[in-house]
């Protein structure tokens, strides 16, 4: 996304992102965009949490249920989510 955007036509934001990208020598990028993915990771992993019950959201008590043509999750959504992201990574 940094190398291939455009800087005349993104918001000051992304042109920012893409000048502080572009400064960075092959080894600093590889390391943002590992941080960038783990991110990423991270916060899928805890919104599945959330929808399981596993995480809570400001020391609050949520109760999402969730179901897939009418079969719970049963909690897995995280745990099969993470899984998922290992076998990629392994290939």
């Amino acid at each position: 996304m940094f190398e291939r955007s455009n800087s005349e036509t993104t918001i000051d934001y992304w042109k920012n992102a893409r000048s502080l990208y572009c400064e960075l020598d092959e080894s600093q990028s590889e390391i943002l965009v590992s941080i960038i993915k783990q991110v990423i990771i991270d916060t899928v992993a805890n919104l599945f949490g959330v929808i399981d019950g596993v995480c809570g959201i400001d020391d609050e008590e949520w109760n999402f249920i969730l179901s897939i043509n009418g079969h719970s999750t049963d909690d897995e959504l995280s745990d099969c989510f993470l899984e998922y992201v290992e076998e990629i990574e392994d290939y």
